[in-house]
C-alpha cells in the first residue's frame, strides 16, 4: 500500500483530490479498503484453488477464518 500511495504522490493525484469536496483522509481510507478487498479476493481464490486440487479443512469455518486473521 505504501508504494501505491508514493506513486500517487509522485503523479500529483493528491493535488487533484484537494480540488474536490472530500475529506483529506478519504483517499487514504479508500486505498486501504481496496487493498483489504483485494486481499480477501486473493484468499478466496487461493482457498478455491486448494480445494480443487484436493485440500480439505479439518475444522470449522470459524477456525479457517481465525487462521487467516492470525496469518
Amino acid at each position: 500500500m505504501g508504494a501505491a500511495i508514493s506513486a500517487d504522490v509522485e503523479n500529483d493525484v493528491f493535488i487533484r483530490f484537494r480540488s474536490l469536496p472530500i475529506s483529506n483522509s478519504a483517499p487514504l481510507i479508500a486505498r486501504g479498503l481496496v487493498s483489504l478487498l483485494y486481499a480477501a479476493i486473493v484468499y478466496i481464490l487461493i482457498g478455491i484453488s486448494g480445494m480443487l486440487i484436493g485440500w480439505r479443512m479439518h475444522g470449522s469455518l470459524a477456525d479457517a477464518v481465525l487462521a487467516l486473521c492470525w496469518y
